[in-house]
């Protein structure tokens, strides 16, 4: 029997306390790292954990049943681990920076090198990595690479005008109909735009859904999702990016000025309560960073008392 939708939020729920409960330890781990370097392989063993959580979020965001609000606190956690790794990595270069305080120098149980000579906690980063991008599919990896958190569509700001509020929409990728599109988009050459993972399995899948004699007569080509005219990916695909070629390169200027709120906005999760709200292209950087606070409140806060001032 299929669980059901309460089912599957109970488990979110469950899961995200885990991953929460990961995070503060990691956070003291390596409170305690900097003052004892030998200490290094106790963060080495939370952020393989962290890692093993970041797979089971790409699995479990797939699942039936789950609604928006559970999508965007599993984004919210997912860029939480990331930032967390990415924090452990900084505090590893200033300990490696000391000779007598680099991970390894003084042997703990356990906490021996990898053979290839690599710093331990580097060593089960990329063990992590390797084992994320075997549970992953291909396109999901390269996803993962590009180290992106996906920008739900509810997320978007509508212009107030019905001209304005459909070409904020063309943004939303046509095959997942859930994220604006993202992770290296593609502009077809019939002029529709795909999240760059979502085509990527598109192209992955459709041999395989075709007759014999469908796939002798595209001659390797696949139908597009939308209007069904035949593709190519070395082609008739085109990266959408700032140097892209033809009008890709003014898509992805639209796209980056486009107006969005954060995943952890109140409209987008009843937990939520940041109220950033931005562009397209500098979402990545608040997401990695974000508490789930007001950020303008505060700031509000604090300048009205200076502006009071005599």
């Amino acid at each position: 029997m299929a669980p059901s939708a309460w089912d599957v939020q109970q488990d979110v729920s469950d899961f995200l306390a885990k991953v929460e409960s990961d995070l503060r330890e990691l956070t003291r781990r390596q409170d305690r790292a900097k003052g004892d370097a030998a200490r290094w392989p106790e963060v080495q063993a939370v952020l393989a954990r962290l890692q093993q959580h970041r797979v089971s979020i790409r699995q479990r965001s797939s699942a039936k049943g789950l609604d928006k609000g559970a999508q965007s606190r599993l984004a919210a956690a997912r860029a939480k681990i990331e930032e967390g790794a990415r924090k452990a990595k900084e505090l590893e270069k200033r300990l490696q920076a000391t000779p007598e305080a680099r991970p390894g120098a003084t042997k703990r149980s356990g906490s021996s090198s990898s053979e290839d000579g690599a710093p331990p906690a580097t060593a089960a980063m990329a063990a992590a990595q390797e084992a994320e991008a075997e549970a992953a599919p291909p396109a999901a990896a390269e996803e993962s690479a590009a180290e992106e958190v996906k920008v739900l569509a509810e997320q978007l700001v509508t212009d107030a005008s019905a001209e304005g509020g459909d070409v904020v929409s063309e943004f939303v990728c046509k095959i997942c109909q859930t994220h604006v599109v993202g992770c290296k988009p593609k502009l077809t050459r019939c002029s529709h735009l795909f999240c760059g993972d979502c085509i990527s399995k598109w192209f992955a899948v459709q041999p395989g859904c075709q007759s014999w004699a469908g796939r002798a007569k595209g001659a390797g080509a696949v139908p597009c999702p939308v209007c069904k005219e035949p593709l190519r990916a070395d082609e008739d695909l085109h990266a959408v990016c700032k140097g892209g070629q033809g009008g890709s390169a003014f898509l992805w200027q639209m796209l980056s000025a486009t107006r969005i709120v954060c995943a952890n906005h109140p409209r987008c999760s009843k937990d939520g309560r940041c109220d950033w709200e931005g562009e397209y292209g500098s979402y990545q950087q608040h997401i990695r960073i974000c508490t789930n606070t007001p950020c303008y409140a505060a700031k509000a806060a604090v300048s009205a008392p200076e502006a009071e001032a005599p």
